[in-house]
């Protein structure tokens, strides 16, 4: 879908399904929070810290995910469609993690436009469009079944390890498990019954 897809569409469809909610209900929440808390005076500094997205959710934590994605897609297609090598496809994901650990590494999260945020996802969905090559392997319901216990026996693994391990032991099971859990959720979706779950598309 990608390929066929004009930038300006694909940015004009991501806009009104991320950016749309997120500045609509964003400037709602903050208004909320100042009235309740009375920080009225504080609200156009807000407003400027939710255009450049610098991480400030006080009053809804949730709202960095809408930024976070819509950047995320764009910078996902946008390499999709410029690079056509996929070796540079991969060293371009492989990057992106390795700017992630040295920002994550010397404590620097606070970026704007969740920059922090978009170049560590960033990376996950480029993993999950080169899963993209195995959509029609076939997945039995033996093979289902056993990919389901070894996912739960995965997390529990993963939840029961102590993961505050500096530098590398946390850091590495964390970005470990967020693979493994990735191709262990492909291939469970697999094994669902062949219908449409446009809900989940972003791209």
């Amino acid at each position: 879908r990608i390929n066929d897809e004009h930038l300006g569409n694909f940015l004009l469809k991501r806009s009104k399904r991320l950016l749309l909610p997120y500045f609509a209900f964003g400037v709602f929440s903050w208004g909320v929070y100042d009235v309740m808390f009375n920080e009225l005076g504080s609200f156009g500094l807000q407003m400027m810290r939710m255009v450049i997205a610098y991480d400030d959710f006080r009053c809804n934590s949730v709202l960095w995910f809408l930024p976070t994605m819509f950047l995320v897609v764009s910078f996902a297609f946008v390499s999709v469609k410029l690079i056509r090598s996929k070796v540079l496809l991969i060293t371009a994901a492989v990057l992106a993690f390795f700017a992630f650990f040295l920002l994550r590494y010397n404590h620097i999260n606070q970026l704007p436009f969740m920059l922090f945020k978009v170049i560590q996802y960033y990376f996950f969905f480029m993993v999950g469009i080169g899963l993209k090559r195995f959509r029609n392997v076939s997945v039995n319901a033996g093979s289902l079944l056993i990919t389901a216990v070894v996912f739960i026996g995965y997390i529990v693994f993963c939840e029961c390890t102590n993961v505050n391990t500096r530098p590398f032991g946390g850091f590495m099971l964390w970005m470990f498990k967020g693979l493994v859990g990735s191709v262990l959720t492909a291939l469970i979706v697999k094994g669902l019954p062949d219908r449409g779950f446009k809900w989940l598309e972003c791209i």
